[in-house]
């Protein structure tokens, strides 16, 4: 895995191997706005979420960016904790979830959770559109 670090954002590259192939490599981009993003241990373990619950679609990632977003700091409690994820499917348009909670922990799993449900239906999709379109 490796980071680096480009005006408020890490870069976190995790390479995936996916079922009898080759090494796959899935890019998670992480950004996020100054209040919240200067603590680099946030942004390993949003990577670490990210990457483990999609493990399993490496062959159909390619990259996944993920924003998160402090909509209202002064106030805490509300639900202005926003994660944003977006991912390119291997012959298909991007595909989005967003969330927003009180806390940015219950933002970004709620997210991914929506998120991978998310990308789980599309490849059905595909594979039943794929399916019905052959001989």
């Amino acid at each position: 895995m490796c980071h680096t670090l480009q005006r408020g954002m890490l870069i976190a590259e995790r390479k995936l191997r996916a079922e009898d192939q080759e090494l796959q490599e899935m890019q998670v981009l992480v950004r996020c706005d100054d209040p919240i993003c200067g603590d680099a241990e946030l942004i390993r373990r949003v990577e670490g979420v990210i990457a483990g619950t999609l493990e399993r679609f490496g062959e159909h990632l390619s990259r996944v960016e993920v924003w998160l977003r402090d909509l209202n700091s002064e106030r805490p409690g509300d639900p202005d904790k926003v994660c944003s994820l977006e991912a390119r499917l291997a012959d298909a348009p991007p595909v989005n979830v967003e969330h927003g909670a009180p806390t940015l922990a219950e933002a970004i799993h709620v997210a991914t959770s929506k998120f991978e449900q998310l990308i789980e239906r599309q490849l059905r999709s595909v594979s039943v559109t794929g399916l019905a379109a052959g001989p």
